[in-house]
């Protein structure tokens, strides 16, 4: 069981709101840019933490606690960040996000006919998450 701080607690209550908004016909009471990073988180996600519904690496509960600010406690993405950090991060560029530098790798190729996209997550130079998906259509 996760510490209870009052950091903790409000990434719970905010994680839960966004949770129940992102799955709403509300979802537009969202900032895009938070929306956006939401679904960075899903798409890039370890296929075991969802189906499991708590991360591999640390125990954090998803999908709720994917949507709160904070990051997950096993470095699978960064905290959320502001509109023009997330457009740096999403090519590419480092970016500096609570005294830390996160880097998006990101590459696509052709594999027997299908199409796949490998995310690669670093901070501070060290690869802390990689991904393969199968892209769809």
């Amino acid at each position: 069981m996760k510490k209870v701080t009052l950091k903790n607690i409000k990434a719970y209550i905010q994680g839960n709101l966004r949770y129940r908004l992102f799955y709403s016909r509300l979802q537009h009471w969202l900032p895009e840019h938070i929306l956006q990073q939401i679904e960075y988180r899903l798409e890039t996600m370890n296929p075991s933490c969802y189906s499991s519904g708590s991360c591999v690496k640390c125990g954090c509960s998803t999908t709720a606690l994917q949507m709160a600010n904070k990051s997950c406690d096993g470095n699978c993405y960064p905290p959320m960040m502001t509109e023009r950090q997330f457009l740096h991060y999403i090519v590419g560029q480092d970016v500096v996000v609570e005294g830390n530098t996160w880097r998006l790798s990101k590459n696509s190729f052709l594999e027997k006919g299908s199409l796949y996209t490998v995310y690669k997550v670093f901070l501070n130079e060290e690869l802390v998450h990689n991904r393969k998906k199968k892209r769809t259509w």
